[in-house]
């Protein structure tokens, strides 16, 4: 090129890439029955349920903080053994879904699961993503919706991946699966009680 100086072939090269097939979210539609959706709840309610917390990055000596402007409900841990048979199911859907929609590298559920119970007054969680630095490497995240949407007002699942928030289905024993990178907010809830059936899927580290 006159006045200026020959480019390397290699400064030209563009880096190899491959079209990207990862989902932002999918779906497992009727996953649990009505009657299945009641037991779940029954079960995970013998526990005792405690306000949730969240992770508070600024303070070393107190990991832990409670904030119920910005999340307020109540949850409890229970293991693959309090639900052994949903266990199996969900991760029979999650291993389908994944190699379909995902196609990440995962292991599986870690952490257990997590119940969540929703109620008045001010019972929401806003904007907030699942992937936490220094916490089990969390890839998946899923929400089953377990309570009768006719019993309570407001409280949508709703994934923030547009202009306008994307609205789950509050459809009984409906799973939702989403990347744990994914923002998303529960909006508050304005009459009755929603309970859900939360979890994440481990894996390595993305590369």
């Amino acid at each position: 090129m006159k006045g200026g100086k020959q480019m390397s072939n290699a400064s030209n090269a563009a880096w190899s890439f491959e079209i990207d097939q990862c989902s932002n979210w999918a779906y497992w539609d009727k996953l649990f029955s009505e009657e299945e959706c009641d037991e779940i709840i029954k079960i995970c309610k013998k526990n005792k349920l405690n306000k949730s917390l969240l992770v508070n990055r600024n303070k070393a000596t107190d990991p832990q903080i409670l904030d119920e402007d910005y999340r307020n409900s109540n949850i409890v841990f229970v293991g693959s053994q309090d639900l052994e048979w949903a266990f199996r199911r969900m991760t029979d859907a999650c291993v389908s879904l994944n190699e379909r929609f995902f196609k990440f590298d995962v292991w599986g559920f870690a952490e257990g699961f997590q119940f969540t119970e929703y109620t008045l007054p001010g019972g929401k969680y806003d904007a907030h993503i699942d992937k936490t630095n220094g916490s089990a490497i969390r890839k998946l995240s899923i929400v089953v919706q377990l309570s009768d949407p006719k019993k309570y007002k407001g409280c949508d699942l709703e994934l923030l991946i547009s202009r306008d928030p994307v609205k789950m289905s509050r459809e009984r024993g409906y799973l939702t699966m989403f990347p744990s990178y994914t923002l998303h907010q529960v909006t508050p809830i304005e009459k009755g009680t929603r309970h859900s059936l939360v979890g994440w899927i481990t894996g390595k580290p993305f590369k």
